[in-house]
């Protein structure tokens, strides 16, 4: 909740907690190679319209805004 709209996730990041990047304002992201998991509301009241994430992160089904299509990598 503090109105970030860009970030840059290490490398090695292979976790986002429970509304880690709630309320902010990213309208892209790109998450590292090495992420395993997106928990809940992550990312939610955020205006990503569009986002890409690997198949093999285990991704909450909130993690999101309903808005936001994902693509599955």
């Amino acid at each position: 909740m503090n109105e970030l709209s860009e970030i840059t996730f290490p490398e090695t990041l292979e976790y986002i907690g429970a509304s880690a990047f709630y309320k902010n304002a990213f309208e892209t992201i790109t998450f590292p190679k090495a992420l395993t998991k997106i928990a809940m509301y992550a990312f939610r009241k955020n205006n990503i319209h569009k986002v890409q994430v690997a198949k093999s992160v285990d991704l909450h089904a909130a993690a999101f805004e309903t808005f936001t299509t994902v693509e599955r990598v």
